[in-house]
This record gives structure tokens, sequence and C-alpha cells, in this order.
């Protein structure tokens, strides 16, 4: 199975196990208990897979992917435990927004409510090298929760964006907060000067209002034809299909010359 399918079973695991249900029903489980829903849910994850895949998948291969993803889901559930009260109000929730004009389909992965009425938008990652690095960028790199959370609650006090990195050897979630421990290990907003300075972020809502802003500028350009090649750091583009139209190395030696005494 390639990344993206494997991926597409542990989205499907997790939305079974969390489709509305509560931190208290995970916490209330014994170990036998949440072995046993976990083997349920990881059942049905593979079964629908089989259900939409052309043929189903070979016996030894479905025995080691089960493994694989009981594994994932045991590792993710122990970090899940660690949280403040909440319960899922949404899973894989599909949307459609309409930005600057252009009409944009979402599907969020997970949203969760806090006794206080806030919300968690929550977004699984299966990879050891997704960030949030690019959220505090004129340009965001990787827009997708940021549009969530900007854009796709626009009358809902959102608390904290998310992305929840799913991996067995350092299972986490990565993003900002509104408010300190609304998930473990995540900073809340004031403590990510670095980062997000305060010049520009000086609270919570002033986060979201320039997410928005910074989300329909690029929108415009998508909506005006603007086709220039934008980007912060050369390594935005390393995999790009059509590098050699983008003519970044020529680009690069003009600099080099210029630079030359």
């Amino acid at each position: 199975l390639d990344a993206r399918a494997r991926g597409s079973l542990l989205h499907a695991a997790l939305e079974e196990f969390w489709r509305g249900r509560a931190l208290g029903d995970l916490t209330r489980m014994d170990a036998a208990a949440r072995d046993a829903e976990i083997r349920r849910v990881v059942a049905h994850a593979l079964a629908e897979f089989d259900r939409r895949a052309p043929e189903p998948l070979p016996p030894r291969l479905r025995q080691l992917e089960a493994v694989r993803l009981c594994e994932l889901v045991a590792v993710w559930l122990e970090v899940e435990a660690r949280r403040p009260p909440f319960r899922v109000i949404a899973c894989e929730e599909s949307l459609t927004l309409d930005i600057e004009g252009l009409p944009v389909r979402v599907v969020v992965d997970r949203i969760d409510q806090f006794d206080d009425g806030r919300l968690a938008v929550i977004d699984y990652k299966s990879g050891r090298n997704d960030s949030a690095d690019s959220w505090a960028q004129p340009r965001i790199a990787e827009p997708q929760l940021p549009i969530y959370a900007a854009l796709a609650f626009p009358d809902r006090e959102v608390g904290a964006v998310a992305l929840a990195r799913v991996t067995r050897d350092d299972p986490a979630f990565l993003g900002i907060t509104e408010s300190e421990g609304m998930l473990p290990g995540v900073k809340l907003l004031a403590g990510q000067r670095k980062r997000y300075a305060e010049d520009e972020f000086p609270d919570w809502s002033a986060l979201r209002a320039l997410w928005a802003e910074r989300i329909a500028e690029v929108a415009r350009e998508v909506r005006d034809g603007v086709a220039a090649v934008v980007f912060e750091d050369e390594q935005a583009v390393q995999y790009c299909e059509v590098r050699p139209l983008l003519r970044v190395a020529e680009r690069k030696s003009q600099f080099d010359e210029g630079a030359e005494p």
C-alpha cells in the first residue's frame, strides 16, 4: 500500500473510534475494552477499504496492515487521554466555502468542543515531516487548517488549531491554542512569539483575522489569473513537476552575478 492508502485507512479507523464520543468514553475503558474497540475500528476501516477497492487486500497484507493500524491507534489514544474534557461534534465534515468568489470544498478531519464551548479543529497527519511552521508566514505554504480556523466557522469560537501527528515513535499535536493546556504539548499564542510576532499577531482574534486576510489575498490572485512563481523558501518547489519552467537556477545565477565585486 502507498502512503495515501495507509493514511486513508488510519483516518477511517480514527473516525470510526471518535464519531459521537467524548474524552470520558475513552478514559472509562479499561485496557481490555480499549484493545477490543481498537480491533473493531481497524477491522471496520479495512472492510470499508476492501469495499471501495477494485479487489480486496491479500490476507497476509491485510493482517500486517491490521497490526500496524492497531499499534498506531493505541499509541495515539494515549496522547488523547492526556487532554482536558472534550467531545467530538464532527468527523470528516464536508463544507463548501466561498473565498473571494472561488468555491472551495474542504473536508475537516475532526472538530472537538471543549466544556466552555470553544472548538478545536484537528487534521490527522501520519508523516514525520508535517509541521505548522508556515502558518505565521505572509504566504502560508500549508493553508488547510488556517482556512478552517479563519473562514469555516465565522460564528463559532475556535480555541485550538492543530495537526495530529499520528506516528508510533513521535506522536504529538502540532499547532497553536488560545489558552494554555487545551492540547498536550501545544503552546498558546503568547508562548510562540519567536514565530508569531506580537506586532502582527497581538491576540487570538487578530491571528484569525490575519489568516483570513492572507488567504483571501492568495485567492484573489488565483481568481484574477496571477501566475507568478512566488515562494519564501526554494525548498517549497523542490518537488515541483514543472520546476525547469520556473527557471529557479537562472534566477539564482542572476543574483550571484549581481553579488560579484
